[in-house]
Formats: C-alpha cells, sequence, structure tokens
C-alpha cells in the first residue's frame, strides 16, 4: 500500500493496488507503559534502544569524514544494532553505561561501516597495534607493503590507494569525542613498488570515561596521477574498528 498525507491530525491514510483508500487511526500509547510495575522491561528496552541510537549517531558523526566516500544505507541500523548489544549487557540500575561491558559480551571489534567491503576485504598486509602506560597511548604502526601483493579491490577499479589509521574517544556520559587521524598523503599507484611506512601515536590524557575506538580506512583513487579523483560509489572504499579500549582516566 502506499501512504497517502492526511488531513486529519492521528488518522493514517493508504491507497492499495486497486485505488481503494484506507484510513486508520493511530493508536496512542498506552499510560501503563511509564509507570505500571508490568512494564518494567519495556522501559528499559525503551531507553537502552534509544540511547543506542544516540551512541549509533554520535559515531557515525565521528567518523563523518572517511564515510563520506561510503554511503552505506544500512550502516546507522547495524551500529544500532551493535551498540543496543553492548548497552544490554550493562548492570541493573543503570542500563546506558557502556563501560560495565564485560569481555564476554559484544563489541564493536570488526564492524565493518561498509557492508559491502571491510578492511579485511581490501587490505592483506601487516599491521601492528601497541597500547601502553595503562591502556592510555595508543601506537599503530602500517609498514611498507607491495601493493600489488598486498592491496585489493574486491569491487574492481582503483589505479591508487591511501590507508589512513584512526583513533577516536567518545564519553558516553559527557558525549565529549575527539578523532586523531594520520596526515593525509597523496594516494599510492598499486603497483610493485614498496610503499611508505604509516605510523600514528595518540595519548587519552583527559580525565573521563572513555571508549576508545581504532580503526583502519582505504579508499580508491582513479584517473590520471596529476588529477586522481576519489572513487565514490560506496562498494569500494572501507572503514573498519579493527579494537576498542575502554579507559578510565582521573
Amino acid at each position: 500500500m502506499t501512504k497517502l498525507i492526511s488531513p486529519f491530525p492521528n488518522v493514517s491514510v493508504y491507497a492499495d493496488k486497486t485505488g481503494k483508500v484506507i484510513a486508520r487511526h493511530k493508536p496512542g500509547p498506552n499510560p501503563k507503559i511509564k509507570t505500571h510495575p508490568q512494564y518494567e522491561n519495556t522501559r528499559r528496552n525503551m531507553a537502552t534502544f534509544g540511547n543506542s541510537a544516540k551512541a549509533s549517531k554520535l559515531i557515525r558523526y565521528l567518523f563523518h569524514e572517511p564515510l563520506r566516500s561510503i554511503n552505506d544505507y544500512y550502516a546507522s541500523a547495524f551500529l544500532t544494532g551493535r551498540m543496543y548489544s553492548m548497552f544490554r549487557g550493562s548492570i541493573p540500575g543503570r542500563p546506558t553505561s557502556p563501560f560495565q561491558i564485560g569481555h564476554e559480551r559484544p563489541s564493536l571489534n570488526g564492524f565493518n561501516f561498509n557492508s559491502r567491503a571491510g578492511i579485511y576485504d581490501c587490505y592483506f598486509g601487516r599491521w601492528s597495534l601497541s597500547v601502553e602506560n595503562d591502556n592510555k597511548r595508543f601506537h599503530i604502526c602500517i609498514p611498507p607493503v607491495i601493493p600489488t601483493q598486498s592491496i585489493r579491490n574486491p569491487n574492481g577499479g582503483g589505479s591508487h590507494y591511501r590507508i589512513v589509521p584512526y583513533v577516536a574517544t567518545i564519553d558516553f556520559d559527557t558525549t565529549e569525542y575527539n578523532l586523531v587521524k594520520t596526515e593525509p598523503s597523496d594516494p599510492t599507484p598499486r603497483d610493485n613498488n614498496s610503499s611508505k611506512e604509516i605510523s600514528l601515536c595518540v595519548d587519552v590524557d583527559r580525565p573521563g570515561n572513555w571508549l576508545v575506538l581504532v580503526a583502519l580506512g582505504i579508499e580508491f583513487f582513479c584517473g590520471p596521477d596529476n588529477q586522481l579523483c576519489l572513487v565514490a560509489g560506496g562498494t569500494h572504499n572501507a572503514l573498519t574498528i579493527t579494537n576498542t579500549f575502554n579507559v578510565c582516566v582521573n
């Protein structure tokens, strides 16, 4: 059925395939849901889902720059679902805190912002992550690789590429956030010449309860060397959260 514009409040109007118009009254919320003990779990799930959606929006805003070249319609729903699994594992009485998560519960590790291509579908080279200073210093190192052996575009196209590591810190209690990445470099040709080493070091030194996200992104380019254009369309570029850490700084 096709939804039509309704001239009446709280009334939805539809038209089926035969042209028949159907009007339905929108039921209001049950007032018992807000106070009745029977709906305690319902209220808790509603609060958890609402905070999961807000957290998902904050993370997507944080990575808005690399996500412009991905444009995956389903990423928002997938990320909200993953955040809901994280928040739901919190202790009773504080159902919206992500910092009570046990190691056995779901996390954002391995989350692909592009459901059609992840970093591990495109990059087969080595890289390392070292965590120091009581989980407050993060150092990412991507050693030189031979692009023809370590870089693959699963959707074809792209004569050049660029790998970018990210470290994001988020405090959901205060909605403070920060994103650190390597300085943008010129795209590297996908040939048999060795690439350059990529390094990123980040210190988490501001007081707060931080969720630290380590991510790797890859972008593909095409065209003449002096007029390279980013391959858009969402099926080529990738951004993946590889590691997550809970950090408390006093």
